[in-house]
C-alpha cells in the first residue's frame, strides 16, 4: 500500500509538470482575483504539497497541517526544541528541520515521527547545514554544509551519496545560503549575497544566476517571486518573466498546480488560479 501511495505521489508530480506550462498562460487570461478561502492562523513559517494541504509552523512551536476541506493534523515534540522549516515534498514523509538542535524529524501521513538525523554524528560524520530540503524525486536529503563549505546529499539514513567541491574551490559567491529547493533532480540554492547557484543530482555546480529577491517556491525551471514589481515567475531557461494577475501581500507564497497560497503570519490566503 505505501509502494502504491509514493507510486501515487510521484504521478502527481509528473502531472504537475505538464499542467504548469498551461498554468503561466491561464493565469494571464484569466486575471481575476479568485480567492478560494482565508485561513486564520499565526504562523512564521508555512509550505504546502501536491495534495494541497498546508503545513504551518506556529509561534507555540507546532507543525499544524491544514486540509483545504477543514481538516487539521499537528505535530509537536518539545524535546527537539523551535522548528525552522518543513519540507513536504513527499507528504508520506514530511521533514521538519530543527536548526538549533540540527535535527531532521521525518513524520508520516499522519504527522507521526518515523526517524530522526543528527547531524552532528551522522555514522561518524559531523555536519551543520545552514539549509536543508528534500531531493526532488525521491527521498534523499540535500544540505549545505557550513563546516566543509559543501552541498551534500544524504539518503535517510545518512549515508553519503554526492557531495560538491567546496565552494571557495568553486570560485563562486561565497555569501550565506539562505533558501533551498529540489526540483527535476537538480538542487537550488540562494544565497545572501542574492545569487541563485544551480546543482546537479551529482553535486556538480551548473550554474548561478543574480536574483534581486529570495526564491518564494519553483515550479518547473520558473522561480515564483514577490517583489516591488509584483507576483511573477521568472524562467531559468529563457531568462523571461511572466506577471502573475494576483495581487499578493503576504511575505510567503507558494504554488500548487490549481491554488497560490499568500501567507503574512497571521493568516493564508488561497486562490484558485485554474
Amino acid at each position: 500500500m505505501l509502494f502504491l501511495m509514493a507510486q501515487h505521489v510521484a504521478y502527481i508530480h509528473l502531472k504537475y509538470s505538464i499542467i504548469i506550462l498551461f498554468l503561466v498562460h491561464s493565469m494571464v487570461a484569466h486575471a481575476s482575483d479568485s480567492l478560494f478561502t482565508r485561513i486564520s492562523v499565526a504562523h512564521t513559517f508555512f509550505t504546502t504539497d501536491v495534495y494541497n494541504n498546508i503545513y504551518c509552523i506556529t509561534p507555540d512551536n507546532e507543525i499544524v497541517r491544514y486540509g483545504l476541506n477543514g481538516t487539521r493534523v499537528t505535530f509537536s515534540n518539545l524535546k527537539y526544541g523551535k522548528p525552522s522549516t518543513v519540507d513536504a515534498g513527499n507528504p508520506l514523509k514530511t521533514m521538519v528541520y530543527y536548526a538549533d538542535l540540527q535535527t531532521l524529524v521525518i513524520l508520516d501521513k499522519m504527522l507521526a515521527d518515523i526517524a530522526v538525523l543528527r547531524f552532528s554524528n551522522i555514522n561518524g560524520t559531523s555536519y551543520r547545514p545552514s539549509v536543508v530540503c528534500r531531493a526532488s524525486g525521491g527521498d534523499h536529503i540535500w544540505l549545505f554544509d557550513e563546516l566543509s563549505q559543501r552541498v551534500v546529499r544524504l539518503d535517510e539514513t545518512g549515508n553519503l551519496i554526492a557531495m560538491s567541491e567546496p565552494w571557495y574551490q568553486l570560485n563562486i559567491d561565497a555569501g550565506t545560503p539562505v533558501w533551498m529547493q529540489s526540483a527535476q533532480d537538480q538542487v537550488y540554492i540562494y544565497t545572501s549575497s542574492g545569487i541563485l547557484h544551480i546543482f546537479d543530482a551529482f553535486g556538480t555546480w551548473s550554474k548561478s544566476f543574480e536574483i534581486h529577491s529570495q526564491p518564494l517556491d519553483i515550479v518547473q525551471q520558473q522561480l515564483l517571486l514577490n517583489d516591488e514589481a509584483g507576483l511573477h515567475l521568472f524562467d531559468l531557461q529563457t531568462t523571461q518573466e511572466v506577471f502573475l494577475p494576483i495581487t499578493c501581500a503576504g511575505t510567503t507564497v507558494h504554488m500548487q498546480p490549481n491554488y497560490l497560497y499568500c501567507g503574512n503570519g497571521t493568516e493564508i490566503s488561497v486562490y484558485r488560479i485554474r
